[in-house]
C-alpha cells in the first residue's frame, strides 16, 4: 500500500516554469520526468526546454524496509 502511495505520489512530469519566468535569468528551464518501469524500478530524465534528449538520467530501485521507501541507485 505504502509502495503504491509513494509511486503515485513520485512519478510523473514536473517542471520549474514560474521559477524561470519569475527569475530568468537566474534558472533555466527544466523539465522532470518519473517514470515507473517495473515494479520495484523508477527511472528519472531531466530535460531544458525544447531538448529531446535528457542532460541528466537515472535509474533507481525503490524498496520498502523498516516502514521507509528507500531508492538506491540501479
Amino acid at each position: 500500500m505504502l509502495m503504491e502511495l509513494f509511486c503515485d505520489w513520485f512519478c510523473g512530469s514536473f517542471n520549474n516554469r514560474m521559477q524561470t519566468f519569475t527569475h530568468p535569468k537566474e534558472a533555466r528551464y527544466v523539465m522532470a520526468r518519473h517514470d515507473q518501469i517495473f515494479e520495484n524500478q523508477i527511472e528519472c530524465s531531466y530535460y531544458y526546454h525544447r531538448n529531446k534528449t535528457p542532460y541528466i538520467q537515472m535509474l533507481f530501485d525503490v524498496k520498502y524496509q523498516n516502514g521507509y521507501v528507500h531508492l538506491t541507485d540501479s
